[in-house]
């Protein structure tokens, strides 16, 4: 179903009678349970399964059909795109003014960390809760919500075609270029923040490896199946949402105005759960995690067009925050575009539109009084068409590098950065201003020596035992590109300042 008429969505109703009996009938496999559905595996043999290998094509047209039965509406112009049938977008094909929606997945097809563990807890006789103690006793308690989603994916994904979200997931990427999909050679390339970046990605997985033995609601065998392990955890972690900042759809809100335009669809909620509600716990549980068919194909923009709302209901939205043109994209952001190697490690994609990138200072130990003066990924950044320098960046390598030493003037910057006396700062940066720009001077320079090193590492090597190694190598060119800015105003600075002082 389409929404046809953009401006009259305030009179569209999603009444049950406008879904088709499959979407509103689920398949017998799905019994109800506690107030949720357990996911039982069907007696019947599987016809289809899904197959994991990279090189599958995804099932795109199935899954469209799927999502029209389901009641996932589109606006006119809506659609989806892609140049080599592996990467898929967003765009639409007709005027969209600003305030409109776009998208409108049912609350019933909004799979959430919450309802999927009342699913789990119920399937399983306590596999799942211990998995979930260790979890958060080995440094995963974080990631629970993740885990609770990536179990109902290897569930489903055992059903095969008699999974009702099969469609959906036949129509995922199954080829990923992130952290968790990098053989050991790759990590032996990478820059050390993107290096520590993916370390933490990997050892997400690498806990996540070790507490599945306890799970009871998959087979033993699917348990050592590492590639379709692999790309259940690729599915949730590149395509979950949460709290706002955290991950995709940072620009996530509730809206209760704009959740007025829809007709109530609380009666179409018996595939997952109540639904009562469930638009406020997404937002106020800073874990609840959720997956969204359809509202998952927005790419990442560091200038975007959409963004993603609930009501009250919980039914998903996707609004237009701009005009948009015919032919144009439709994005989303996954988060500050400042970072593009934290989209890198975790997504497995360069945002080469991205303005800024991380300034890379690693050996600054983040200390309280380190923070209060601005020590932050989006903040202490270097721009990548111009070369400046954030004043971030100047205020913390002159406070904990320069004046390191010097307990008097130290104090005294500090103090004035912190009641913001910008006349006693700027004197203090005037008097030591060869030393600081000598210091961000040397850090690119090695930077950009070591990202040299690490290119020439991949120079000769089987791209086909390693596909992500060009990928990265784009990555440090990128890098490379606003370092090089970065250094040719650095060098000019330097000499003069040291002019200065003959």
């Amino acid at each position: 179903m389409r929404i046809t008429t953009i401006a009259a969505l305030s009179l569209l109703a999603l009444s049950p009678s406008s879904v088709v009996a499959f979407a509103s009938s689920p398949p017998s496999s799905f019994i109800s349970s506690g107030g949720g559905v357990t996911n039982t595996r069907s007696t019947s043999s599987l016809f289809g399964y899904i197959d994991v290998s990279e090189r599958t094509t995804r099932a795109i047209d199935p899954f469209e059909r799927w999502a029209d039965q389901c009641g996932i509406q589109q606006a006119d112009g809506f659609q989806l795109s892609t140049q080599d049938r592996a990467d898929y977008s967003v765009v639409t094909n007709e005027y969209i003014p600003a305030g409109q929606p776009v998208l409108v997945v049912p609350s019933d097809m909004v799979l959430s960390s919450s309802v999927c563990q009342q699913e789990l807890m119920a399937m399983s006789n306590g596999g799942v809760s211990d998995a979930v103690d260790i979890l958060g006793r080995i440094g995963g308690g974080l990631s629970v919500p993740e885990f609770y989603l990536t179990l109902k994916i290897l569930v489903e994904f055992e059903k095969g075609d008699q999974s009702y979200f099969f469609p959906w997931l036949n129509s995922l990427p199954r080829l990923y270029y992130n952290a968790v999909s990098m053989t050991s050679f790759c990590y032996e390339c990478l820059p050390p923040l993107v290096f520590s970046l993916s370390r933490e990605e990997r050892l997400k997985f690498d806990n996540f490896m070790e507490v599945l033995s306890r799970v009871d609601v998959i087979s033993n065998s699917l348990k050592q199946d590492l590639d379709v392990i692999m790309w259940a955890f690729n599915v949730v972690h590149t395509r979950c949402w949460g709290e706002p900042g955290q991950d995709r759809g940072s620009r996530l809100v509730n809206s209760q105005n704009r959740g007025s335009r829809l007709a109530n669809t609380q009666n179409r909620g018996s595939r997952l759960a109540n639904t009562q509600d469930r638009g406020s716990r997404f937002i106020n549980n800073s874990q609840e995690k959720f997956l969204v068919p359809m509202a998952d194909m927005f790419n990442h923009g560091t200038d975007t067009e959409v963004e993603l709302t609930f009501d009250d209901e919980g039914n998903c939205l996707a609004y237009t925050t701009i005009d948009v043109q015919a032919g144009s994209p439709l994005r989303l952001s996954y988060g500050d575009p400042a970072n593009p190697s934290a989209f890198f490690a975790k997504y497995g994609f360069l945002d080469e539109t991205s303005p800024a990138t991380f300034c890379k200072i690693m050996n600054i130990q983040p200390t309280p009084d380190v923070i209060a003066m601005g020590y932050d990924f989006s903040r202490m950044v270097f721009y990548r068409d111009t070369g400046e320098i954030s004043e971030e960046v100047w205020d913390v390598v002159l406070y904990a590098k320069v004046l390191a030493n010097k307990p008097g003037p130290r104090k005294q910057f500090y103090n004035a950065h912190m009641s913001g006396d910008a006349n006693t700062k700027a004197a203090i940066h005037h008097e030591y201003f060869l030393e600081t720009t000598t210091e961000i001077k040397n850090h690119v320079d090695t930077f950009l020596f070591q990202l040299d090193e690490l290119s020439r590492k991949a120079v000769g090597q089987n791209m086909g035992r390693h596909p992500r190694l060009p990928l990265i190598l784009r990555h440090n060119d990128f890098i490379r590109h606003t370092f090089v800015r970065v250094k040719e105003r650095l060098d000019p600075m330097v000499t003069q300042a040291w002019q200065a002082q003959m």
